[in-house]
């Protein structure tokens, strides 16, 4: 069974929906992404919305609509304590069936993947920011997505000049360490 339909446009295919397909919150590292991909509005913590962009998949006949960028949390638990990782400049796309960890965004904030097996670790320097593991083919972080109650929608501009691919810190209460 196919998650998405497909639509014919003009030698295009756009990914539409199936309203029984069950989307997941699951988060994926994904080496070939080149953006931040999530598919909740509610996943964002900030959020502006945009003109609709649109995003190339498997091939480039293949396409989605962007409709909002902004920036989402991700929170795993690593020896006990909690590590919070703050992607940037997501894009928000409703159609995605799961979102998708640019691994290429990571790697130019000096985000490292370390894998053995069917295991594999996300860290900056020393710190481990985040684990996963191979399930179903694919390279699934092991962490949560943080929805705070309120999201912000910043000036377009005010967002442009803070947003980049990557920040992360450990815990709140080590401010300081990131990669942007």
């Amino acid at each position: 069974m196919q998650s998405l339909a497909r639509q014919r446009i003009s030698n295009r295919t756009h990914l539409e929906p199936r309203r029984f397909v069950p989307k997941t919150h699951i988060c994926y590292f994904d080496s070939g992404a080149t953006r931040h991909v999530f598919h909740d509005r509610a996943a964002f913590v900030e959020y502006i919305k945009i003109r609709p962009l649109s995003v190339k998949g498997f091939d480039r006949a293949v396409t989605a609509s962007a409709i909002g960028k902004g920036s989402v949390r991700l929170t795993s638990r690593i020896a006990g304590k909690k590590v919070s990782l703050l992607l940037t400049d997501a894009l928000h796309i409703p159609t995605a069936h799961s979102n998708l960890v640019s691994g290429a965004l990571l790697a130019n904030k000096g985000v490292n993947i370390l894998s053995a097996g069917n295991t594999f670790t996300l860290f900056s320097g020393a710190i481990t920011v985040a684990n996963g593991s191979m399930r179903g083919g694919m390279y699934q972080l092991d962490v949560g997505i943080t929805q705070s109650a309120q999201t912000s929608t910043p000036q377009s501009r005010d967002l442009k000049s803070r947003i980049g691919p990557i920040a992360a810190t450990v815990n709140p209460d080590q401010p300081g360490f990131g990669t942007a």
